[in-house]
């Protein structure tokens, strides 16, 4: 039943604008029923896999390559599909209202339902080539969801970015995939992890190792694939609280979790992760201090969060609860902030937090909300982040050749990250200065826009109390499928005195003096300029320049509008890439030329086409080269008879005939031809055919001489009647085992027929007049 679950928003997506149609603009919130039955589904099977169980699931798909649509449901999975589900039916709720008076909802929630099933099916896939087709389906469901306001170039520019940064590390991961399978032999990913493939062992391991990160680091925006995840914040809230906090930032995180019982433990593993996750989190916090937009704010936090995430990974197995339980708590706190920033704008018109200040008063709702996310986010007890913080600073000490350095990245960080937290929740709150655009007057917003933040924040404070609630059932399940050992957490707000409460006291300390110092509104410093200039997506537009200029020339180049010169390409292409094949492929000794058994009239049709040939070459009208091309044409049909093949032969006489016909129809008006080559043009003409011609047949020879019999022509003989019960071979090929290409190519034909039948119909103006 995985299947369906992971499948029903796909399936449900199409009959939205039906939907909304039949219920009108309330629709959107009923919409909300199909994340929540996923939700329902695995929640239910959290007391399976707590025990210990592992559910797969297997569908055939194109097992003639082993690929399959296969689901693996472990701790992992598990943590992630009720993440994706239960966050994305408050994100859905919350859309009902958000989105209601919005031109283009049907085509929102339609795309937004075939997100949730991309991401799920990221997370669930058993089977690399699924989890490939999922993850970039992730990527384009995110180009519409970001490029939703499809008349602000702004929304455009950041679609676009993001999916061609996303887009470019997912064919690098392609990459990675295809060698676990061909260094494993399988694509399923149980089979893979339960077997215990040393893959750290082989020879091309960095390699590997560099493919995977590119496709987990530009997914999950770790620097210097950052610079498109701020940028995306031109998406619609919910957007922003569902795709940018929650789902699809952690995609790679999962990516990397998933294969580190194969991949982790490594010096290149450990570094990697450590190196690009430090800076990540460190340049996110940094940058999140300037922003003045509530969302932008949060984005930066975001990326220091999923820095934050990669550098504990790189920690082993000492740092993979601290790293699960920030995971989980992330997107409680995230998704609530986001969702509180939209609510805000709705009812303020301004996420300019210069501009917000003493909404307490007439929104004191959405102020509680806004205090939840803040102490949260700044990880203050009794919330579950508070017991997050603790465990990151007790991982931080696990590598103890850089332990003091990765305990003052992390309170760096934290101290960093507690400012920006209160900027963006607190600050346009506190106070009771307002200074709103003019004509903007604040109202309440509705109840859909504040449950859904609330519960997010009211859940992170439960667990904080109760943390027993998700130890054992959801965090140390997760946590065992990351390390591949069995692991177990000890979560509590109090463990007794430690070094930890003054690294905790000295974090909130500077935390509010940096909140107080206001250092985020310096907008005219030069130094938070260029700083985040430095790290902005100038480097892409660099490089995106340069590509459209080098496509302008090459296509310049390539596409001259001379039939000439295409075909001058095609046969020198072909001459390089035949003629070093050839050369590599051993000497010339071995081709050969046999005429033993010969018939004097094979000679007789020979010539026939080779003066055939010369006709077409040598002629001086248009018919005359149509009628030796027909010559040609007659010819090779004549061997087709001579050489035991007469359908095919039937074959290639219908089409030399019409084709006859129809260049005497097309061409009989046309002028005599007219020489407009120069000698030199000619002879380069006439060299490139000649070798051309020599190319072909040494490939034909080296056909001929080959001793290897084919499996594939083995394999049509065999089962043509058999499968297909048909005698002739050739039929049967093109009618049944290639019957899907047959049917394109007719389409193919059909469309060209009426794309000319349109051309010699249409008239111009003058024609009419």
């Amino acid at each position: 039943m995985i299947w369906l679950f992971v499948l029903l928003g796909l399936i449900v997506s199409p009959l939205v604008p039906l939907l909304f149609k039949l219920g009108g603009n309330k629709t959107g919130y009923f919409i909300a029923l199909i994340p929540l039955a996923v939700f329902v589904y695995f929640f239910s099977l959290i007391p399976v896999i707590s025990a210990g169980e592992i559910i797969t699931e297997k569908h055939h798909w194109i097992p003639a390559f082993g690929i399959g649509l296969n689901f693996l449901l472990d701790g992992l999975s598990l943590l992630f599909a009720l993440m994706i589900s239960g966050i994305g039916t408050l994100v859905f709720l919350y859309s009902g209202s958000y989105m209601y008076s919005e031109e283009y909802k049907v085509r929102f929630f339609s795309f937004l339902l075939i997100f949730m099933t991309a991401m799920l099916g990221v997370v669930l896939s058993d089977d690399l080539i699924a989890l490939f087709l999922f993850w970039e389906l992730t990527s384009l469901t995110s180009f519409f969801l970001i490029g939703y306001k499809s008349n602000s170039e702004k929304s455009q520019y950041a679609a676009l970015q993001a999916l061609l940064v996303t887009g470019l590390g997912g064919m690098f991961l392609f990459g990675a995939f295809i060698y676990i399978e061909y260094y494993t032999g399988t694509f399923t990913i149980s089979e893979i992890l339960s077997t215990g493939f040393d893959l750290r062992g082989s020879h091309l391991y960095p390699w590997l190792l560099a493919f995977l990160f590119l496709g987990a680091f530009t997914k999950s925006a770790q620097v210097p694939f950052h610079f498109w995840l701020p940028n995306a914040m031109e998406a619609p809230t919910p957007v922003s609280a569902y795709l940018h906090s929650a789902t699809m930032v952690k995609a790679g995180v999962y990516l990397v979790a998933r294969f580190n019982p194969i991949l982790g433990e490594h010096i290149y593993w450990n570094n990697t992760l450590l190196i690009f996750g430090a800076t990540t989190m460190i340049i996110g916090a940094f940058l999140s201090l300037y922003q003045v937009d509530m969302k932008r704010i949060l984005a930066y936090s975001t990326l220091s969060a999923l820095g934050i995430l990669m550098f504990t990974l790189s920690f082993g197995n000492e740092g993979i609860i601290a790293a699960v339980l920030f995971l989980f708590i992330h997107s409680l706190y995230k998704g609530s902030l986001f969702l509180l920033a939209g609510a805000v704008d709705h009812s303020a018109g301004s996420r300019n937090i210069t501009q917000l200040g003493g909404l307490m008063k007439p929104l004191p709702l959405l102020g509680i909300i806004a205090m939840m996310g803040v102490l949260a986010h700044a990880g203050l007890p009794p919330f579950l982040a508070f017991i997050g913080k603790e465990e990151l600073y007790s991982a931080a000490v696990s590598r103890s050749e850089i332990m003091y350095l990765s305990i003052g990245l992390i309170i760096m960080t934290k101290i960093m990250l507690f400012a920006s937290g209160f900027q963006a929740g607190w600050k346009p709150f506190s106070g009771n200065r307002i200074l709103l655009p003019e004509g903007q007057e604040i109202h309440k917003p509705s109840w859909f826009l504040m449950i859904p933040p609330l519960l997010l924040g009211s859940l992170g404070l439960l667990f904080g109390i109760f943390p027993g609630l998700i130890g054992t059932s959801l965090i140390d399940p997760a946590a065992s499928a990351i390390s591949g050992t069995i692991m177990k957490s000890s979560l509590g707000l109090w463990h007794g005195y430690s070094w930890l409460i003054p690294a905790t006291l000295v974090t909130y300390g500077l935390g509010y003096l940096l909140f107080r110092a206001k250092l985020y509104l310096q907008k005219d410093s030069a130094f938070f300029k260029q700083a985040e200039r430095a790290f902005s997506s100038w480097i892409y537009d660099l490089k995106l320049k340069a590509f459209d200029l080098a496509s302008y020339k090459i296509t310049k180049l390539l596409q001259n509008g001379y039939l000439r010169f295409y075909l001058i390409t095609i046969l020198l292409v072909m001459i390089l890439g035949l003629g070093s094949t050839m050369i590599l492929k051993g000497p010339f000794e071995s081709v050969r030329m046999n005429f033993e058994g010969a018939r004097f009239y094979e000679f007789i049709v020979a010539g026939l086409i080779g003066i055939g040939t010369l006709g077409a070459i040598l002629a001086t009208a248009r018919l005359s080269a149509v009628a030796a091309l027909g010559v040609v044409g007659f010819g090779v049909s004549l061997l087709f008879i001579l050489f035991g093949a007469p359908d095919i032969a039937l074959t290639q006489f219908t089409i030399d005939t019409l084709s006859v016909l129809l260049f005497v129809l097309v061409l009989y008006r046309l002028p005599r031809f007219f020489n407009f080559s120069s000698k030199a043009v000619h002879i380069r003409d006439i060299i490139i055919s000649i070798v051309s011609g020599a190319m072909i047949t040494l490939l034909i020879l080296f056909v001929l001489n080959e001793t290897k019999q084919s499996k594939v022509s083995q394999y049509y003989a065999s089962n043509s009647y058999i499968l297909a019960k048909g005698k002739n071979v050739v039929n049967v090929i093109l009618v049944d085992f290639r019957g899907a290409d047959t049917l394109v190519e007719i389409t193919v034909l059909a469309i060209a027929a009426i794309g000319v039948y349109s051309l010699l119909k249409l008239k111009s103006k003058e024609d009419e007049l």
